[in-house]
C-alpha cells in the first residue's frame, strides 16, 4: 500500500515536470502565446545627408555685385572656377561682358535661359552653359580642351600657342566616377552632374548642330533648322546621337527621364567668327537625382567605373 501510494506520487511529479519542460521548450522555439507579445526588432536604414552646395557663399556674394548670378560651376583639376550668368534680357549679352557687367572680350560664363525660361518653351529637360574659349589667356572654358585631350591619350595642349602639359593625374579622368561627376549650381538646381558624352566638331560642322544639341527653341530657315518640343522619341534619339559621336565610351547610358546640361565653347583652332567649330560636353544631373521629368534615384545613380 505504502509503495502504491509512492509510485503516484512519482508519477504525479514525473507528469508535472514532463508539462513544465514541454511548455519551456514550446516557448522557446518560439509557439505559445509569450512569444506572440515579444515584437520583432526593426533595422530602420539612415537616411542619407541632404546634398548641399559648395557654393553657398561664393554665389551669394557675386549676387551681392550682380543680381544676374544664378549659379557657379568649378571643375576639379583645372582653373574653371566662375560664377554663372543669366541675361534676363534674352539676348546672351554675357558673351561680351564679365560677371560684374563689365564689357569684355573674354566676356562670363552663362546659361543660355534660365530655368523657368526653357521651362516655358519646353526645353527645361536640357539646360545649356557656355563660355569664351580663351586661348591666349588659358582661362573661361579653355581647359575643357584639356580634359577633352588628357582622356584621348594626349600630353600637352593641341592649340599651338599653349602647348601647356598635360597631368592625367591632375585633370578629371572621364573613365571614373569621381573624374566624370562635377559640382554645378545652376538656377536652383544644386547638385553632380555627370558627363556621358562629349566631341569636338571641325569648323566645316553644319551650324544646325549647335541648334539641335542645345534644343535651341526658335526655328532658323537660313541652316534648315525646324524646332520642334522634345518629346520622349525625340530626347531617345538626341541621346544616342550624343552617345554615338562621343570621342570616348565612358559607360554611362542615360535615360529620357534624366535632368540635362549641354556645356560647350568654340573649337581649340582660333577659327573664324562665323565657323562652326565646337567642343561639346553632355551632363545628366546624379544627385540628387531629377524627378521632374519622371526620373528615380534609380535610374540616376552614378555609373560605376568601367
Amino acid at each position: 500500500m505504502k509503495n502504491k501510494k509512492i509510485i503516484r506520487k512519482f508519477t504525479v511529479l514525473l507528469a508535472a515536470l514532463v508539462i513544465m519542460c514541454g511548455f519551456s521548450v514550446t516557448a522557446y522555439a518560439g509557439g505559445g502565446d509569450e512569444s506572440d507579445d515579444t515584437p520583432t526588432p526593426v533595422t530602420e536604414e539612415t537616411p542619407a545627408p541632404a546634398y548641399t552646395s559648395p557654393y553657398t557663399e561664393q554665389i551669394a556674394a557675386q549676387k551681392a555685385k550682380n543680381d544676374e548670378t544664378v549659379g557657379w560651376i568649378k571643375i576639379q583639376g583645372t582653373n574653371i572656377d566662375y560664377p554663372i550668368m543669366y541675361d534676363a534680357t534674352g539676348k546672351l549679352g554675357y558673351s561680351g561682358k564679365d560677371a560684374d557687367g563689365k564689357k569684355s572680350t573674354s566676356g562670363a560664363v552663362y546659361m543660355h535661359h534660365n530655368v523657368a525660361t526653357a521651362d516655358s518653351y519646353g526645353i527645361g529637360q536640357n539646360l545649356v552653359l557656355t563660355a569664351h574659349n580663351s586661348r591666349v589667356s588659358k582661362t573661361m572654358f579653355h581647359q575643357l580642351h584639356h580634359i577633352q585631350e588628357v582622356n584621348l591619350g594626349k600630353t600637352e595642349c593641341a592649340y599651338r600657342k599653349c602647348k601647356e602639359a598635360l597631368d592625367p593625374n591632375t585633370l578629371p579622368n572621364l573613365k571614373t566616377p569621381e573624374g566624370r561627376t562635377w559640382e554645378i549650381a545652376l538656377d536652383g538646381i544644386d547638385g553632380k552632374w555627370e558627363v556621358w558624352s562629349f566631341y569636338e566638331v571641325n569648323d566645316k560642322e553644319p551650324e544646325k548642330t549647335l541648334y539641335y544639341n542645345t534644343w535651341w527653341p526658335a526655328d532658323n530657315k537660313s541652316i534648315k533648322y525646324t524646332f520642334k518640343t522634345p518629346d520622349a522619341a525625340f530626347v531617345q534619339e538626341w541621346i544616342d546621337t550624343q552617345l554615338k559621336r562621343s570621342q570616348m565610351d565612358l559607360g554611362v547610358t542615360p535615360s529620357t527621364t534624366d535632368q540635362f546640361l549641354t556645356i560647350y565653347t568654340c573649337g581649340d583652332n582660333h577659327d573664324s567668327d562665323t565657323a562652326t567649330s565646337r567642343l561639346y560636353f553632355f551632363l545628366r544631373q546624379v544627385e540628387p537625382a531629377s524627378t521632374k521629368f519622371g526620373g528615380t534615384a534609380a535610374t540616376t545613380e552614378t555609373t560605376p567605373a568601367a
